[in-house]
């Protein structure tokens, strides 16, 4: 029996190792909020779980999972809320408990609990026909000592049919203390992660207004923007990995950045340019990759090679750097394809837009010379979507006020479709 014990610890013991490498190689918080509770029910043969997140003298019920009442009704395992549930941390909640307290409650059945200022809140046993009776909660702590939130599991060896289950074990909470102590030092770190993103993000979209307040045109405005969704159609008509997508889209208003260093005589000519006119405004790739050099995070690197390489040709005709085919960085060979089908579509300083016939005809015929075939065959194929949201744009530019640029890039496609319409 004690030999049976020890080998089932053990392989609970090595299969935590392995959630362990898991959680440190997941940075999107969501995910990471689902690893954890999906890996609390599954090491201690749970019924149930669920993560409370803290913020301030809050806990809000992130996400749920319950095996029950997802074979019951046919619906997903797991359940996520965002922020739409909360509770407040106090004596009263047995999750609020926990969070105040610092310490962990072990529940052999929650309908017998008496003489405690927590008690099991009921409603939604009442409303989902499902009855919570042995529940373990633990407190989650990071590498600081900080409390980030409450992992709860619910119902062990739970039998639906018969009504019956354990208490957990004395292992159990073992297993929970340490998978907890883990999950806590992860959610912080990927907070972290975020804030770090979302900072660059917030850096990437001032810059492009830098560019905007010099043109002092509010196509430039919307076309940073358009360019930004225009890419995010290819990425995931490509089923490009969705970080890369989400990056090529933060980066991608980057790319014309270099053009702060172009004179404006040169940059808002009318007429055509001469050739040495020319190469100074060829030499915008390299101002604006300048200012992203030997930057290491993904958004910066990103527009680095964009503002670089958005102007290489496929065929390696292009500058500034005369590369060719997959030399040149994927998120270039996108941007390419977005910026000449909006230059085309788009009225500039130099010439009104083409019908939309021929600008996706000339996208067609510079396959293989100007684009790489895989990318603008993709975007051919969102040509409907792409159309929707260069006629949103429009419309958005002819309204009483332009959203400023964090919120347009904010939005997805149906937004940006509905503030079109009006």
């Amino acid at each position: 029996m004690e030999t049976s014990r020890f080998r089932a610890v053990h392989q609970r013991l090595e299969r935590l190792i392995e959630i362990a490498a898991a959680m440190n190689a997941e940075q999107d918080l969501s995910s990471l909020l689902e690893l954890i509770v999906n890996s609390a029910v599954e090491l201690t043969d749970s019924d149930a779980g669920s993560l409370y997140i803290r913020e301030g003298d809050k806990l809000y019920f992130r996400i749920a999972l319950n095996h029950t009442l997802s074979r019951r009704d046919k619906t997903e395992l797991t359940r996520s809320f965002g922020k739409s549930v909360s509770v407040p941390i106090g004596e009263q909640s047995l999750a609020g408990y926990v969070a105040l307290n610092g310490k962990p409650l072990n529940i052999p059945d929650a309908y017998s609990i008496h003489g405690k200022s927590y008690s099991h809140n009921e409603k939604f046993d009442r409303e989902s026909n499902y009855e919570c009776h042995s529940m373990l909660l633990w407190p989650m702590f990071d590498h600081l000592g900080k409390n980030v939130g409450v992992v709860q599991i619910i119902n062990r060896n739970y039998d639906p049919e018969q009504k019956t289950w354990s208490a957990f074990s004395a292992d159990d909470e073992q297993m929970i203390r340490s998978l907890s102590s883990l999950a806590g030092t992860a959610i912080t770190r990927s907070r972290l992660i975020h804030q770090l993103s979302s900072s660059y993000r917030t850096i990437m979209t001032r810059i492009a207004r830098a560019v905007e307040m010099k043109e002092a045109d509010p196509d430039t405005h919307v076309h940073n923007v358009r360019l930004a969704k225009y890419a995010r159609e290819i990425g995931e008509e490509m089923e490009l990995d969705s970080d890369f997508v989400s990056h090529l889209h933060d980066a991608a208003p980057m790319h014309d950045i270099g053009k702060q260093c172009v004179p404006d005589a040169v940059l808002f000519k009318p007429g055509k340019l001469s050739d040495d006119e020319f190469d100074t405004v060829k030499r915008h790739t390299l101002y604006g990759s300048e200012i992203f050099e030997g930057l290491s995070e993904p958004i910066a690197e990103m527009a680095h090679n964009i503002a670089r390489s958005h102007h290489e040709r496929y065929d390696g005709t292009g500058y500034p750097d005369g590369v060719a085919g997959e030399d040149i960085s994927l998120e270039a060979r996108i941007i390419a394809v977005a910026d000449v089908f909006d230059a085309l579509s788009s009225k500039r300083v130099y010439n009104g837009p083409f019908p939309l016939e021929k600008c996706f005809s000339i996208i067609e015929k510079d396959i293989g010379k100007h684009f790489d075939p895989e990318v603008a065959n993709a975007f051919l194929r969102r040509r409907g979507r792409i159309v929707s949201l260069r006629d949103a744009f429009e419309n958005i530019k002819r309204s009483d006020s332009i959203p400023p640029l964090e919120e347009l890039l904010a939005m997805d496609y149906h937004q940006l479709i509905a503030l079109g319409q009006g």
